[in-house]
């Protein structure tokens, strides 16, 4: 992978900020934890994923690339904020 592919990083970058600037709970802490980890996410696991279905990267890079980094972001978010995380359980589990 490329990692200064410029497409790549304005995809990731882009769908980072957009999500941080849409949400008014967090402090800096917490909002570089889930910027990093939208950027581990992005960063180490699009290469596998496009192998792993067989997609052509030079194709759907960036959009996978976006869509981990969205994912990754909302894992983190919903690990720093536990009363979240409780509340997504209690309705996964119908109570």
């Amino acid at each position: 992978m490329n990692l200064f592919d410029p497409a790549f990083w304005i995809a990731v970058m882009g769908a980072t900020f957009i999500k941080l600037a849409l949400s008014t709970s967090l402090n800096f802490i917490k909002a570089a934890v889930t910027v990093a980890s939208a950027l581990i996410a992005a960063i180490f696991f699009t290469e596998p994923l496009l192998h792993y279905f067989g997609w052509e990267p030079d194709i759907y890079r960036e959009a996978v690339a976006v869509l981990l980094a969205l994912t990754g972001e909302e894992i983190a978010r919903l690990l720093v904020n536990p009363d979240k995380l409780l509340a997504w359980l209690k309705a996964w589990r119908g109570k």
